[in-house]
Formats: C-alpha cells, sequence, structure tokens
C-alpha cells in the first residue's frame, strides 16, 4: 500500500517599499502555492505579502504557506530576509503490501511483552491519514490539515487505512481482542495530513508538525517521506525537536537487495529526526527497507498485524510499520526514566535499548529492545567527591583513511586504526559505504590486519570522475569510543 503526500510551500517577501498588488497574479494567470521560509521571526514580519495570497502562517516556526505565480515565487527568492521559496513536493507513506503480529515479542523478549511500562501519560501525535473508529482503539484527539489550511479539528477521520494500521502498532488496547499495541495506555491524537487517497502536500505536514509542538506533543511519527530536501520541512522538524519533541520517521522503502545505497528519504535523513528501517521475523533487513548513513534504528516492519477500516485487521509491511514501534518504545523509555530530557532519552535508545545488527547504514544502532522494570541500565554513575579518587581510563580509538590513484578500473582505499598510545589496533571492524559519481555506490566490510591496516578496492565506472564519499563507522569491542567515518574525495580529470 502507497500513501502519497503532496505539499506546496511558497511565501512572496517584498517589502513594503516595493511592493506590487499584481506581483502575485490576477485575472487568469496561474498561481501556485509555496513555502516560505523565513531568516527567523523578526525578518518574516518585515516582508509584507497580500493577506488573501496567504493560506497558512505556522506559529512555531518562520514559514509561510503563500499562493502566487512563478515570477513573484522568483522575486521572494532574492529578498534577503527569505532563506528558501519552495513548490510543495510529493511525499509518501511507506507501507509495502498486505501480508503476522510477532513483533511485540521480538522487541520485548520471548514470552515477556509485558515490561510493566505501558506509555502511560505520554502523548503522540501521529501524522498520517488520520484515524478510524475501532474497538481496539482508543483517541485522544486530532486535528485535520488538508489542502494547506486547517479543517475542522473533529475531522481526522481515516479513509485510507495507513494511519488506523500505525495507530494500532503504537495504542491498540490490551482488552483480549484483536492484538494489542506496544505502547497501549499512550494517549494517540490521530493528525490528518493524508486524505483518502494517501496525497496531501508539504505544507499539511508542516502544519501537522506545528500543531503538535503547540498542543505539547511527547512524541511525533512520520511514517512517509519524500526523496526532495525541504528546507521547510527541516526547519518544522528542527523547530519540534529543540521545542522537547523527539520525532521519529520511516526510511522509506527505496532499498534494494545489496543494501548498498544511501537511500534514505526525507524527514527521515534530518539530523533531528529518528530514521527507522525495517526488519523480518529472522532480524533482518527486508530488501525494500532504505539503507544509508542516517538510519538511526530498526524495528520489525514486516508481516505486522494491526488495527484496520471498518473495525477490522490487516497485516502490512513496510518501515511505516517500523516507525510506530520506535515511537511507542520513546514512550515506554519516557515511563522508565521520567526525568530523562527528549535527547537523553534518544541516546538511551541508541545505546542501551538496541541489538546491535551488523551494518550501521542497514540497521543504525540496532534493532529496538523494550526496557524493563527489572531490567533497568544504569544511565548515570554518580562518583563521589573523593580528591583520591582515580579517574576510569576509556581508551580511545583512531581511524584515518586514504585512497591510492585509480589502475587498471579500480581504486584502493586505505583505513588505519591505532590507540591512544599509537599503538596498531588489530581485528577493528569496518563497515562503509562508498557512494559514486553516476551511482556506482559499493560497500567496504572486513577488519584490520595485525598492522592496523585494511585495504578495500572500488571498481570504477568507466566515467570514474567527480566525487567519492565514503561513510560509515570502526567498531571494536575493547574501544567504548567506536568512529563515524565521513572522508571525501574527488577525481579529476
Amino acid at each position: 500500500m502507497r500513501v502519497i503526500v503532496s505539499t506546496l510551500l511558497i511565501v512572496l517577501l517584498i517589502t513594503v517599499s516595493g511592493f506590487n498588488s499584481n506581483a502575485y497574479g490576477s485575472g487568469q494567470e496561474k498561481k501556485e502555492r509555496y513555502l516560505v521560509t523565513f531568516e527567523n521571526q523578526g525578518a518574516k514580519d518585515r516582508v509584507h505579502i497580500p493577506q488573501h495570497n496567504v493560506v497558512y502562517d505556522f506559529s512555531s516556526f518562520s514559514v509561510s504557506v503563500v499562493e502566487m505565480n512563478e515570477n513573484a515565487a522568483n522575486g521572494l527568492a532574492n529578498n534577503p530576509h527569505v532563506t528558501a521559496v519552495e513548490k510543495d513536493s510529493l511525499v509518501h507513506a511507506h507501507s509495502q503490501s498486505q501480508e503476522a503480529d510477532w513483533g511485540l515479542t521480538r522487541i520485548y523478549g520471548e514470552n515477556d511483552w509485558e515490561t510493566g511500562f505501558t506509555g502511560t501519560g505520554v502523548k503522540i501525535a501521529l501524522l498520517d491519514s488520520g484515524i478510524a473508529e475501532h474497538p481496539d482503539l482508543q483517541i485522544a484527539g486530532g486535528a485535520a490539515f488538508l489542502g494547506g489550511s486547517r479543517t475542522n479539528s473533529e475531522d481526522y477521520t481515516d479513509e485510507n487505512g495507513h494511519g488506523t494500521h500505525v495507530a494500532g502498532i503504537v495504542g491498540a488496547l490490551n482488552n483480549e481482542i484483536g492484538t494489542v499495541g506496544i505502547a497501549h495506555e499512550a494517549d494517540i491524537y490521530g493528525v490528518k495530513v493524508l486524505d483518502k487517497n494517501g496525497s496531501g502536500f508539504l505544507s499539511d505536514v508542516a502544519a501537522g508538525v506545528d500543531w503538535a509542538v503547540e498542543q505539547e506533543m511527547d512524541i511525533i511519527n512520520l511514517s512517509l517521506g519524500t526523496s526532495s530536501h525541504s528546507t521547510a520541512l527541516e526547519k518544522a522538524v528542527n523547530e519540534a525537536y529543540e521545542a522537547g519533541v523527539l520525532v521519529v520517521a520511516s526510511a522509506g522503502n527505496s532499498g534494494n537487495r545489496g543494501g548498498n545505497n544511501d537511500t534514505v528519504m526525507y524527514p527521515a535523513k534530518y539530523e533531528s529526526v529518528i530514521g527507522v528501517g525495517a526488519t523480518n521475523q529472522d532480524d533482518e533487513r527486508p530488501s525494500f527497507s532504505s539503507t544509508g548513513p542516517d538510519l538511526e534504528a530498526a524495528a520489525p516492519g514486516v508481516q505486522i498485524l494491526s488495527t484496520y477500516l471498518k473495525g477490522d485487521y490487516a497485516r502490512l509491511s513496510g518501515t511505516s510499520m517500523a516507525a510506530p514501534y520506535v515511537a511507542g518504545n520513546l514512550a515506554l523509555l519516557k515511563n522508565a526514566y521520567p526525568d530523562a530530557d527528549h535527547k537523553e532519552i534518544r541516546e538511551m535508545l541508541q545505546n542501551h535499548y538496541t541489538i546491535d545488527l551488523g551494518s550501521t547504514n542497514r540497521y543504525g544502532y540496532g534493532l529496538i529492545q523494550a526496557p524493563h522494570k527489572n531490567k533497568e541500565v544504569e544511565v548515570e554513575v554518580e562518583i563521589e567527591d573523593d580528591e583520591h579518587a582515580e579517574e576510569e581510563f576509556v581508551p580511545s580509538l583512531n581511524v584515518t583513511v586514504d585512497h591510492e590513484s585509480p589502475a587498471n578500473g579500480k581504486l584502493d582505499v586505505t583505513i588505519s586504526t591505532t590507540n591512544q598510545n599509537g599503538e596498531k589496533v588489530q581485528e577493528a571492524a569496518i563497515d562503509l559505504l562508498i557512494n559514486a559519481p553516476r551511482g556506482k555506490d559499493q560497500q567496504i566490510e572486513g577488519f584490520t590486519s595485525e598492522e592496523g591496516i585494511y585495504t578495500g578496492t572500488i571498481d570504477l565506472h568507466r566515467n570514474f570522475y567527480g566525487e567519492y564519499l565514503i561513510s560509515g563507522r570502526v567498531t571494536h569491542p575493547e574501544f567504548k569510543d567506536n568512529k563515524d567515518v565521513s572522508y571525501s574525495f574527488t577525481l579529476a580529470r
């Protein structure tokens, strides 16, 4: 099942002294909607736009939706107070197909899905196609944003099914019927940004994020995405995160069998967002799940049983199903650590509540795990004030990357590892993705030798000139500070 979301956001920035009322289009001239991103709220106030052209103003971040013609949009783009002017682009819901519920057991552990934490008191906004009435769901509230403007706040009923399925993964009730959600006592809110055809505007998604911040949500789930960067959408999720909201998004269903391309979609690709990939019953990545260095976590996403339209249930697959597992698990972590802020909760998810499955480009930090009341981890260690106390020695891992000149259609990349004393480190695990020109991306995996060196060979495209980006991670069990690698070089003609 594929849901398409589209958003058009443009704001015309014209100073009062230079305002022309016809600049925004008149008569039969074609007008479209744009997202206009301003430097800040002060800059936004200094740009005069006729009110009848403003479709929507966001309150949590300095972006407006403006209807105007192309010439006006180009003029605004040159305004010094404007950061970006963008047409709405399509985003897609990341469900894969109708295909049983094994996800809870995998996250909680065998025969122990009742962890003692239920998500109680945590507010989760599900930005999707809405939520339909269902005997296995209790909806706390919601809103609808379709066509770039706020509609009846009660009209968030799902007519597509995607949003209702996502809602059940998070919050299906523990009532002995159907299925049960990972955070079945959390307060779930249906924020409708996709219509019955699974389509909506980027501005609708941004409006939903804005509403979630205004309503003091704890977590936002976005089981949707787009292949195109949007300055306005990035600003929306960044502002939400800075306001204390955890933002989760599905990575996308654009992966390939080899898992060797950077196919993570937006907004999952943004740093403020937890990008989620899918796993199957064997804890392996299904070929559809997008991969890349921005992937942060993995969760069950194949043959997931959840609530659906008309009080029914359905089995769906996709990273859309994996993301709400992570959103629900974050609610459990907020129950387990009520004094932790959103950034600490995110760090705990990364470092204490995931199982390492291998390649970070395929699984991020790993498969998420639920907190248990009897199995809580110590996330902080208090050291008593003792002037004679010795600081714990923590060894550090140093990594350098270099490349040779191309020869015979190949190019060697060398990774060297040493410790804090400059001594060579052997058996360090190398997992790198090479983004090459013209889409010839490749994976480098292996272990350093006794000399602390690993050399990987890239097969070059016959027209191999251009920029190469190497990203990934080097790890070793004796070192806590495993290294993220980012290295680039250009082969010139």
